[in-house]
């Protein structure tokens, strides 16, 4: 946007001197054909630097522009193998808690069983006194 915006200044202004240019070209119809055929030299060769800048001004901006998409572009290839080391991460912790979950319903049950062993055997000691 800044060298778009300094374009259209270069522009404005390099206009601006070719109509001084002109302006002055016609002003001076009366002068020598030398002084006219000068003038027109220099307004031709105005013309042609405007060109070039204006076409150097637009390569750079296709430069950055090109630059900005590749750093993008990486900036994004980067996130997304992070956000796959995440995810891989998380899969990790959840196959691990699912684990522990197994461990602690299977140490629940079999403290309930042991539970359940004592109350019959403390029953039946009961009974045999």
């Amino acid at each position: 946007a800044e060298l778009a915006s300094s374009l259209g200044s270069l522009d404005h202004g390099l206009e601006r001197l070719r109509g001084e240019v002109g302006e002055e070209t016609r002003r001076r119809q009366g002068a020598s054909g030398e002084v006219d055929e000068k003038l027109q030299s220099l307004d031709s060769k105005l013309a042609q630097v405007c060109s070039e800048l204006r076409n150097r001004l637009e390569a750079r901006a296709d430069d950055f522009e090109r630059d900005l998409s590749d750093r993008a572009q990486a900036t994004a290839s980067e996130l997304d193998t992070r956000c796959a080391a995440v995810a891989a991460e998380a899969h990790k912790c959840t196959t691990a808690l699912g684990d522990l979950e197994a461990r602690l319903k299977q140490a629940a049950a079999a403290g309930e069983e042991g539970r359940a062993a004592a109350r019959d055997a403390a029953a039946a000691a009961a009974r045999a006194q």
